[in-house]
């Protein structure tokens, strides 16, 4: 009769987890919840709507239910501040200002992470001269590479090849950014040095878009970031580089941009970074790029994090991140050069097309291994546990086990808080101060309140 009935309070057990191992999906691209469909089956873990796991697009979270803080079980698949390292502007001011601070201790951050630029405001002719003479004082003393473009102007928050210019003299980039600028209102620009020579496939540029994982842990607090070890799609142009024109099809490498072009051949131009080595002849040569995406992410998330006004990870939510590198060619008996160029939140996984499908299926498994299925099942405790070098959430031989590097992960931050809820307290006091602020700054100057901020409460 006992056995009986510990077996019964077993089975008990089991269909309580059971239930629990469930997650909500609301994707717009029918191409990525059909590949998250496959991976949850994967795991074992059903897709439920309702469920408190909740993997969306930010627009359609339900972020009510998320700050109301009454389940303990709440997970989400977004960051809700997150614009310090995925808005172009505050990524760039971020990283000069964490090398400024380490140039006056002395230090050295040995590691290139973005191009060499400028982040501007402008509003009037007078900002566009401010730049033009910053844009000529900078070629003056680093003397631009022959045969190339020179500079690339983009805007801020813009995404998929938008209000982007390539541009060979000040002159052309001052024009290009002029329009969008002083008529179309868009004041915030990051203006970069155009990577030359590029390096080339088949006489024809590309670019890397990485994938990582960013999670924060309800047991003890502790925020990670990992990177993925095999899942990064190489993206290739359609057109071939010359260097000599501003044809976008022959420097925007984005997969939105390509597929436009008449001549677009998924096969050849969508690859594996594990594809590299064979198609340029360099044997080494993918292991190479991805240890030096290791290190420039790791300081893009150290630069950010230092900011928690642009980006703060709270212990109930995860996210897949992408990020996007070029290569500098710097001859075949040197290492490129490995630049990132911007991180993406909410990263189109259509990238990866046909050929490539099974491997978004395989990132997607891998994230669920790591950023969610350790946390289905046991709710958010009432405090965090203080040891944190044995918590699910440290261990490397997990996340390698989940397919991403497990060495080390990219970065890590400690918890501002003792608990989920005094995290998530914390967070919403933050933003209803931020709120405030800028309510009343936009209702000072006359501006219409749109957004969170219009929400605030005075």
């Amino acid at each position: 009769a006992a056995s009986s009935a510990a077996a019964a309070a077993v089975a008990v057990r089991r269909e309580g987890r059971r239930k629990l191992r469930r997650i909500s999906v609301q994707l717009v691209s029918a191409y990525a919840r059909e590949a998250l469909r496959e991976a949850a089956a994967l795991c074992g873990i059903a897709i439920e709507d309702g469920a408190s796991c909740q993997w969306a697009d930010f627009s359609t979270h339900d972020w009510d239910a998320l700050l109301e803080g009454s389940d303990p079980f709440r997970r989400v698949s977004c960051f809700y501040t997150r614009a310090g390292l995925v808005r172009k502007a505050m990524l760039s001011h971020y990283l000069q200002k964490r090398q400024r601070q380490a140039a006056k201790t002395g230090a050295n951050l040995e590691v290139d992470v973005l191009p060499a630029g400028f982040v501007v405001d402008i509003q009037d002719e007078e900002d566009l001269g401010s730049l033009r003479a910053q844009l000529l004082e900078s070629a003056r003393k680093s003397p631009p590479t022959p045969g190339h473009p020179v500079w690339v102007a983009k805007a801020s928050a813009s995404n998929r090849g938008e209000n982007l210019f390539i541009a060979h003299s000040v002159e052309h980039v001052l024009e290009a950014m002029r329009p969008p600028a002083l008529e179309g209102g868009i004041v915030e620009w990051v203006v970069q040095r155009y990577i030359a020579p590029p390096m080339l496939i088949e006489g024809r540029k590309l670019h890397i878009r990485a994938h990582f994982v960013a999670t924060g842990c309800p047991y003890c607090g502790t925020a990670r970031a990992w990177l993925h070890r095999k899942h990064h799609a190489v993206l290739v142009a359609t057109a071939p580089y010359s260097g000599a024109t501003q044809d976008r099809l022959e420097h925007l490498t984005n997969h939105c941009v390509q597929v436009q072009h008449p001549e677009y051949d998924e096969r050849r131009q969508i690859l594996a970074l594990d594809e590299l080595d064979g198609v340029l002849g360099r044997p080494g040569l993918a292991a190479l790029v991805l240890g030096r995406m290791q290190e420039a992410l790791a300081e893009a998330l150290a630069a950010a994090a230092a900011a928690p006004v642009g980006f703060a990870p709270l212990p109930q939510c995860f996210e897949l991140l992408g990020a996007d590198f070029t290569l500098e060619d710097r001859g075949a008996d040197r290492p490129p050069g490995v630049w990132l160029l911007e991180v993406n939140a909410g990263p189109d996984l259509e990238i990866f097309g046909t050929r490539l499908r099974h491997r978004c299926v395989e990132l997607l498994r891998d994230t669920l291994r790591l950023a969610v299925e350790p946390y289905l099942c046991e709710a958010a405790p009432l405090k965090f546990s203080s040891d944190t070098a044995d918590c699910t959430c440290a261990s490397g031989a997990a996340a390698s086990s989940a397919g991403f590097v497990g060495e080390r992960c990219l970065w890590a931050a400690a918890p501002r808080a003792a608990s989920a809820a005094e995290e998530l307290a914390g967070f919403k006091r933050r933003v209803g101060i931020a709120g405030r602020w800028a309510r009343a700054l936009h209702e000072g100057s006359g501006v219409v309140v749109r957004g969170p901020q219009g929400m605030a409460t005075q």
